[in-house]
């Protein structure tokens, strides 16, 4: 809302805008916010308080379609940075396309819709293209030997060491958000709308987040792995990082990753507990 000189009240004007990658402009070109929003084809994969996800398939490809409904990060939260998108829509859509740029494998950018009101995030909308192979934490799962786990983990590990090394930071990185490509021997990275980049390139990345998400890895490999596995490619993974990141064979390094993966341990115990607990709900 805002004020006229004659003193009444307007509603704002909605704008909005649609970004489309060039590879997939003859796909998309033509469709504004709206279309693609209400696409008939889309097929709902899953949902979350803010967002959801659709499978929509067009011209042979596979796309994931993530709507979010108003600021991903919350209203106030938004506000109080100044309108900056830091975990949501535009972040997504900014480092998928970076992460592309720099050459590491992620979540292809295919088509970027947002909508204001007010200066304010009403809805946007992020289309990437599906990645090829399986999630890590199911490839892992699913009876493959320990020879190839190795050369899996050592492909991880120059994933990640590069990935980090470039600045970067997940911040979800557990396994279920890596995929692993049989084919063609590639790591890759999905759900990108919490990624953060230190500024500058000779900037190194701050220790407090390599360490968050070496930690998540880690807690999810210890509940993925068998108790021999996960010694064996702990040590496979932790060489071939330190070709790229050296700090993360440090003491002091070590012992921030072990504290914190005792806290995701307790915080994600806390979680499932409370899961199990039986509703009560009055008359």
């Amino acid at each position: 809302m805002k004020t006229s000189r004659r003193g009444k009240m307007t509603i704002c004007s909605p704008s909005s805008v649609v970004e489309i990658t060039d590879s997939y402009r003859w796909i998309f070109a033509g469709h504004t916010l709206a279309t693609l929003w209400n696409h008939p084809n889309l097929r709902l994969f899953k949902s979350k308080a803010n967002r959801d996800i659709s499978i929509l398939e067009l011209a042979g490809e596979t796309f994931f379609v993530k709507r979010y409904y108003g600021p991903a990060a919350g209203w106030l939260r938004y506000l109080l940075t100044g309108l900056k998108d830091i975990a949501g829509p535009e972040n997504e859509w900014r480092q998928a396309n970076l992460l592309e740029q720099q050459q590491i494998k992620a979540a292809r950018p295919v088509a970027f819709g947002l909508e204001r009101t007010c200066c304010l995030m009403r809805r946007a909308l992020v289309i990437t293209l599906k990645m090829d192979g399986e999630r890590l934490e199911d490839a892992f799962a699913a009876g493959m030997t320990l020879e190839h786990k190795i050369r899996v983990m050592e492909q991880l590990a120059a994933f990640a060491g590069r990935f980090h090394a470039q600045g970067f930071s997940h911040q979800d990185f557990y396994l279920c958000h890596l995929f692993w490509n049989e084919a063609t021997s590639e790591i890759g990275l999905i759900d990108l709308q919490r990624i953060r980049r230190q500024k500058g390139l000779e900037a190194a990345l701050p220790l407090r987040w390599l360490v968050k998400d070496l930690a998540q890895l880690d807690y999810s490999c210890r509940r993925t792995l068998s108790q021999e596995e996960y010694s064996v490619l702990k040590e496979v993974f932790v060489s071939g990082y330190a070709k790229y990141l050296p700090i993360v064979k440090e003491r002091r390094t070590r012992e921030m990753i072990h504290k914190k993966v005792q806290r995701i341990a307790r915080h994600d115990s806390k979680l499932r507990a409370r899961r199990k607990q039986p509703q009560h709900f009055g008359r």
